[in-house]
């Protein structure tokens, strides 16, 4: 059977390297990039989506809660004296999803990435993982 029939199966280990694997192929991530994937993946297997902030909002962003955790996580993996928050709103949205499509073609190719990047969701409405969330494994 051809792998890419197969469901994907997709590991998020959260720790130094900041790596997402897809089978034995991994993509490594910036600190920025891998708190809002991390935080997706988690969020896909609550069955939870975020919602795209508003460009003709000024000011909106994803929701409180889920930027609260992706604070959390990035400040995990931040560089260290950054004090920094980020406000995740629409510019930085797209922009985060736009080079993680980038970085996860290059490392697994068009298919694999379009299966595993953050996206609208149909089922769930919002954007998150489109992966079956009993084949995503958080690894700390």
């Amino acid at each position: 059977m051809q792998s890419s029939l197969q469901p994907v199966r997709l590991r998020v280990v959260n720790n130094d390297e900041r790596k997402v694997f897809v089978g034995d192929i991994f993509c490594k991530l910036s600190p920025k990039e891998f708190s809002i994937y991390l935080l997706a993946a988690e969020l896909r297997v609550a069955g939870k989506t975020m919602r795209y902030p508003s460009k003709d909002i000024e000011g909106d962003t994803i929701e409180p809660e889920f930027m609260q955790r992706f604070n959390e996580i990035y400040q995990q993996h931040k560089s260290q004296g950054v004090e920094e928050t980020i406000d995740v709103d629409y510019d930085y949205f797209s922009n985060l999803l736009s080079t993680i499509k980038r970085k996860f073609k290059k490392a697994f190719g068009k298919n694999l990435a379009d299966k595993t990047v953050i996206q609208k969701d149909s089922d769930y409405g919002g954007f998150g993982l489109i992966v079956i969330p009993n084949s995503i494994d958080l690894d700390s």
